[in-house]
């Protein structure tokens, strides 16, 4: 219940919300996005164990040090992925400028999305409610009808023994 409460909060702040202004969006130097960017390549260890696991293959001594060849291998690598994920930033950066212009509509797909789990999630837990009681009122029949065979049995067995003593007592054969 607090779950499809929270997501019918949720669609009620997505439709509520107001579209936000143009000048909200702060402008940010190129240089210190590829500053920030450089910065975090450097200091991640997974590429250099990329490269140092990956690069080998493709050294030969014969063809001169190992080292120069890793070196201008390492910067072929370095420049197609510079390449590759300036790309990806100027398509995000597009599709950023796009998406913001339909924010209010965007808002409004999300309230509608956010009320119909909210209505799934309480239609669910409806389901387990209901597989949960009837299981319960399965068990209960069946402890009921139990008893009532354990005294339809009770009964059947007391009227066999009681027959049987008659038949002692009158001397007369099973």
């Amino acid at each position: 219940w607090i779950g499809a409460a929270y997501l019918l909060f949720l669609a009620w702040k997505s439709w509520t919300a107001p579209p936000p202004e143009p000048a909200a969006r702060a402008s940010v130097r190129t240089w210190n996005i590829v500053r920030r960017g450089m910065l975090s390549n450097l200091l991640n260890p997974k590429p250099v164990l990329f490269l140092l696991a990956f690069l080998p293959q493709f050294t030969n001594p014969a063809y001169g040090p190992v080292w120069q060849q890793f070196l201008g291998l390492g910067l072929i690598f370095a420049f197609t992925g510079t390449l590759v994920t300036m790309g990806y930033g100027i398509v995000a950066g597009y599709a950023g400028h796009v998406i913001g212009r339909r924010l209010g509509l965007i808002n409004r797909i999300a309230a509608v999305m956010f009320a119909g789990l909210a209505i799934r999630l309480r239609a669910e837990i409806m389901a387990v409610l209901a597989v949960v009681a009837g299981w319960l009122l399965l068990q209960l029949w069946s402890l009921a009808h139990d008893a009532r065979a354990h005294q339809r049995a009770r009964a059947s067995i007391h009227d066999g023994y009681v027959r049987a003593l008659q038949r002692c007592a009158t001397d007369r054969p099973l």
